[in-house]
């Protein structure tokens, strides 16, 4: 098939990451810091609030 991925872990889709805290100064930055663990390529546009 022309549509199968060749590598599983490929996960080229977009989706929404909702984090719900307290809000103090620095949450933005903390949860931030969290995902680009995860996700080093996460682009600063990427991110609202």
């Amino acid at each position: 098939m022309d549509n199968e991925r060749t590598n599983p872990f490929d996960f080229s889709r977009v989706f929404p990451l909702k984090a719900t805290g307290r809000d103090k100064d620095g949450f933005r930055e903390l949860v931030v810091e969290i995902v680009r663990r995860h996700m080093p390529e996460l682009k600063d546009d990427a991110v609202t609030t």
